[in-house]
């Protein structure tokens, strides 16, 4: 007759863990059944990361073992294919998290959120242009991770007070208008009739964005005018521009190097509502 935990012994097999199990139980689970059932053997597969990180985090990295099916090879996290993308993406995003918490913490002014290291040098460049001063020296623009801006929003207004304004803004097509306390979640203003529908870049006039073409070929990728059949009937797709990913950072150089108060008249309307949510009360 079994009287304690301590008592129970064998293997247990269980395919897919993760499924249908809430992520916060992924991450505690297994540690807490190893404690429980010292003399059991889990045999476990899974897809999630959450249940490698609560493991390390108690048993260290040697006090688990991760193989691959149906090889039998042993891995490390990183070496697992789409599973260590998961788990790096985890990391990162915690702690990236993390380190807006600290930032946040300890600021001595109003912090701007925006999606990448571009769109921080297009601000300070565009409020430097168009004379809103006060914005560069009573805000500090930090960059929020691209698409890390949403966790940078659920994670500064979960249990958190603030001392300072803190605004998360987004890209334009975004179109986010709320507040929770002293947390702003803002997007850029947006121009709808505009050949690039996604990104910072909206705000550049066409004719900005055709004379940096003219200058960075292969910074801006276009897909020209043409029809589709939708249910039988012929439409016509207008034409469209994107910014070529591995080209933002030398785009943007181009911009802030060469642009003028001109090209940058558009973000007018975003500096202007961030003077006003640092200046109310």
């Amino acid at each position: 007759e079994l009287q304690q935990a301590d008592d129970v012994k064998g293997i247990v097999v269980v395919d897919e863990i993760d499924l249908h199990l809430h992520a916060r139980l992924q991450y505690a689970v297994l540690p807490k059944l190893i404690n429980m059932f010292p003399n059991v053997q889990f045999v476990l597969t899974t897809h999630s990361p959450l249940f490698i990180l609560g493991l390390q985090e108690v048993l260290g990295e040697d006090g688990f073992g991760l193989y691959d099916l149906p090889s039998g090879q042993q891995l490390s996290a990183e070496d697992f294919g789409e599973f260590g993308m998961a788990y790096e993406a985890f990391v990162d995003t915690k702690r990236h998290t993390d380190e807006v918490k600290s930032a946040v913490q300890d600021a001595q002014k109003p912090l701007v959120f925006v999606e990448g290291p571009t769109d921080v040098n297009y601000m300070k460049r565009a409020a430097a242009l168009l004379e809103f001063d006060i914005l560069l020296t009573t805000i500090e623009f930090r960059e929020g991770g691209g698409a890390n801006l949403k966790n940078v929003w659920k994670g500064l207004t979960v249990h958190h007070v603030h001392r300072k304004k803190v605004i998360v803004l987004h890209d334009p097509e975004c179109g986010f208008d709320e507040t929770r306390a002293n947390v702003f979640r803002r997007s850029m203003y947006w121009f709808e009739n505009h050949p690039i529908q996604k990104g910072i870049e909206n705000l550049f006039s066409r004719t900005t964005l055709e004379h940096a073409r003219e200058n960075n070929p292969g910074c801006i990728d276009v897909i020209g005018e043409h029809p589709i059949q939708v249910r039988g009937i012929e439409q016509i797709v207008p034409e469209t521009w994107s910014v070529n990913e591995d080209e933002k950072t030398r785009l943007c150089s181009w911009l802030c190097q060469n642009g003028t108060a001109d090209d940058f008249e558009h973000f007018r309307s975003t500096l202007e509502m961030l003077c006003k949510i640092v200046e109310d009360s």
